[in-house]
């Protein structure tokens, strides 16, 4: 009985932060950059600068950490500027959950996580 309250409380709790969740669809930003989630924890991420386009199929983890809030890594990545290295971000979403703000910094591990967004830095993607 004890054992069913606990695994209950833990399984309310799960839902409601620090869970993985999947981002599905794709997703745009007045950059030329797009994300398409896909299943298995996979995206593809293109870019479209200049009239050259590139495509990086990479692992993605998604993590809610609050209401509107989550974790967003991209990567690793297997070539580019990027090769071996994370992209370990932030998320929070606007109302309607048709649209994020991401911002994020290259790294080996998550310790370079930004803790707040950077104006300066942050991308902001709506769904397509």
């Amino acid at each position: 009985m004890i054992l069913a309250a606990v695994l209950c409380t833990a399984g309310l709790f799960s839902f409601s932060f620090g869970v993985f969740e999947p981002i599905k669809g794709t997703w745009s930003n007045p950059n030329g950059q797009t994300i398409r989630f896909g299943k298995g924890n996979q995206c593809e991420w293109i870019f479209s600068m200049a009239g050259r386009q590139d495509t990086f199929r990479i692992p993605y983890h998604y993590e809610k950490t609050g209401k509107q809030t989550g974790i967003l890594d991209l990567g690793p990545f297997d070539r580019g500027s990027l090769k071996g290295r994370t992209l370990y971000g932030i998320v929070e979403w606007l109302p309607g959950r048709k649209a994020f703000k991401y911002d994020a910094e290259p790294g080996k591990t998550d310790k370079v996580r930004p803790t707040a967004l950077n104006a300066d830095q942050l991308q902001v993607y709506t769904r397509q």
